[in-house]
C-alpha cells in the first residue's frame, strides 16, 4: 500500500532541442494517479513544450496515450503541473483517468531554432 506520494525524478536540468524525446519509462507499483511537474530553466528562441503520458499495453511494447497536453509556451523560470487522477474535475492539465502499471513519458519541443532546458518530475498519488 502506498502511504505517501512517491517521487520519481524523470530528468534534471537537461537541454532538449526541437523534436520528440522519450524521457522515461517506469513501473507504477501502487499509484492510482500522478502529478507531473515541468520546470523550464532556460529557453532559446520561442519554444513550446508538449508532454505525453503513454501506458504500455500489458505483455506488449505497444502504447496507449493517456494524455497529451496542449502546446505549452515555454517561459524561463516558470513551471506547470499536470495531474491525472480518477474522479477529479477535469480542466486545463487536470485529467480524470487512472494510470496503468508501465508508463512512458514523452516530451516534444517545437519552434524553429528553439530549445529548452527543463526539469521534469512526477509523483505517484495513492
Amino acid at each position: 500500500m502506498l502511504n505517501n506520494n512517491r517521487q520519481i525524478k524523470l530528468i534534471e536540468a537537461r537541454p532538449i532541442a526541437v523534436g520528440t524525446e522519450e524521457i522515461a519509462t517506469f513501473t507504477n507499483f501502487d499509484g492510482r494517479g500522478m502529478a507531473i511537474d515541468l520546470f523550464v530553466h532556460a529557453i532559446t528562441a520561442t519554444p513550446t513544450v508538449q508532454i505525453t503520458v503513454n501506458e504500455v499495453v500489458p505483455g506488449t511494447n505497444e502504447v496507449v496515450q493517456i494524455h497529451q497536453t496542449a502546446a505549452l509556451t515555454a517561459t524561463a523560470g516558470a513551471g506547470t503541473r499536470i495531474v491525472i487522477y480518477p474522479g477529479i474535475t477535469a480542466g486545463t492539465n487536470l485529467i480524470s483517468n487512472v494510470i496503468g502499471r508501465e508508463l512512458k513519458i514523452v516530451v516534444a519541443i517545437a519552434g524553429v531554432g528553439s530549445a529548452a532546458t527543463i526539469t521534469l518530475g512526477a509523483y505517484l498519488i495513492p
